[in-house]
């Protein structure tokens, strides 16, 4: 016999979901015309190691969402516990995410969030929408981690979190 699963109002799972503390990057592109642009990610995830597949997921309703999807490219980048002003400021709805003062060029000129403790330069390979969002698949054509990492920047709990070190 199978089992009746009631349907999770979205409030209830948002508040469920926080509980899953979560890295947190920032994700972006070079768009003609619109110059570099990013936005802060909490739903980033490695897919496979070979071949270098990784993902992350935006809504659909992005404005950004064209962007990405016209170059192809992409880098993400992992916050440090000291980067909570640019973790904020790509996280802002507000029209004014284009500031190049935070990336230095990466592969394939692809913008990379400076002082990042990790990060990516990816090749789309595919995108695809499911639900309300469209999750991108890149491939990794660049990797890079800084020497000395600083400690994470986390979200739990509906906010950020700078995570402490065990032991």
């Amino acid at each position: 016999m199978g089992a009746t699963v009631a349907a999770v109002e979205p409030l209830a799972l948002r508040r469920t979901l926080a509980g899953f503390a979560t890295g947190v990057v920032v994700v972006a592109t070079h768009q003609p015309g619109m110059g570099n642009v990013g936005l802060t990610v909490n739903s980033f995830a490695t897919v496979s190691l070979e071949p270098p597949l990784v993902l992350w997921c935006l809504r659909k309703s992005s404005r950004l969402l064209g962007a990405f999807v016209r170059s192809g490219k992409f880098s993400v980048s992992a916050l440090t516990e000291f980067q909570l002003e640019p973790c904020n400021h790509f996280a802002s709805r507000e029209p004014g995410k284009r500031v190049d003062g935070y990336f230095r060029p990466g592969a394939q000129d692809v913008p990379v969030l400076r002082e990042a403790n990790a990060g990516l330069v990816c090749r789309v390979k595919r995108h695809f929408e499911e639900g309300d969002h469209v999750v991108f698949i890149g491939e990794v054509l660049e990797a890079f981690s800084r020497a000395e990492p600083a400690g994470p920047l986390v979200f739990f709990g509906g906010r950020f979190h700078h995570a402490l070190p065990m032991g």
